[in-house]
Formats: C-alpha cells, sequence, structure tokens
C-alpha cells in the first residue's frame, strides 16, 4: 500500500474503487467557515440560502424553483443581522430577498 503525507492546500478523496485520490483544493472556503463568515464561490442560491436559513434559523420560501439553481459567489459574516446578509444579497443584483416576520423570501 503506497503511503501519502496530505500538505496544506490538498485534499483526500477515497474513490469508489478503495482507493485515495488527492488534489489540490481552495482552502478559503474551510477557513473562511472557521473564522465566522459564509464563503461560497460558484454555489447555487438554493446552497446559499439554506446555510442562511440554519444559521439564522428562518424559513426560506422561493416561488421560482428556476431561481435556486442560480450560481454566484458570496461571502458574509455570520455574526451580522440577517437584514445586513440579504442586504449583501441583493447587492449582488441577481436575486431580490425580502425579510418577512420570521423568513426569508425570494422574489
Amino acid at each position: 500500500m503506497a503511503k501519502t503525507v496530505l500538505t496544506p492546500g490538498k485534499l483526500a478523496k477515497l474513490n469508489a474503487d478503495g482507493h485515495f485520490s488527492v488534489n489540490d483544493v481552495d482552502t478559503e472556503q474551510y477557513t473562511q467557515w472557521r473564522d465566522g463568515y459564509f464563503y461560497f464561490d460558484n454555489a447555487t442560491a438554493h446552497d446559499i440560502l439554506l446555510a442562511i436559513g440554519r444559521n439564522y434559523n428562518v424559513c426560506v420560501v422561493c416561488p421560482h424553483p428556476e431561481t435556486l439553481y442560480m450560481r454566484m459567489r458570496f461571502i458574509a459574516d455570520r455574526n451580522e443581522p440577517l437584514a445586513n446578509v440579504v442586504q449583501r444579497l441583493n447587492e449582488l443584483g441577481d436575486l431580490k430577498v425580502v425579510i418577512n416576520e420570521n423568513r426569508i423570501e425570494v422574489r
């Protein structure tokens, strides 16, 4: 069995054939999360909204499911008020998001 030492910036993945592959990885997403930020790069609106909903314990309502497949880059402080995070989303210009009671709605 071959041995490999992982170094920073590398990711080991167990393949279906039982062997490991080692690839370069963008560590930014992991370090940003650890440091208290939402960090998404080329992520779907669905993944971003889901993470925001979990973090702030709010429901997400989206009457247009095709909107959820849009891909975008989004970074925000997870400790900011929800209103600030929603404002950041709206500044991207791709989504129109509003806070309505205990939920966020995509319009």
